[in-house]
């Protein structure tokens, strides 16, 4: 993915000095590797620390991305209410 974020200093093929763009690149490289629960245990620790707004932006953006999808979660909450009214028609009516 082209657009997925990634720390300044990589963009230009220097490598990474600061700690947290060290953490934000690992936290990126899981990402690209789709090891999403690597990169929210990466992404946990760096969001628990004070970052320039810049890999803030970073880091919360990538937190977006491997979030749990809305839609999904309605769509499991849906099923769950029409089992239930299944149940109930089917045995309790």
């Amino acid at each position: 993915m082209s657009d997925v974020p990634h720390p300044d200093r990589a963009a230009t093929g220097e490598p990474p000095q600061d700690p947290d763009e060290v953490a934000l690149g690992a936290a990126v490289a899981a990402f690209k590797a789709g090891d999403f629960a690597a990169t929210r245990r990466r992404l946990t620790a760096l969001r628990a620390r004070e970052l320039p707004a810049g890999l803030r932006a970073q880091v919360d953006e990538l937190w977006r991305r491997t979030g749990a999808d809305p839609v999904a979660l309605w769509t499991a909450v849906g099923s769950v209410v029409l089992f239930l009214v299944i149940i109930y028609l089917t045995y309790w009516r």
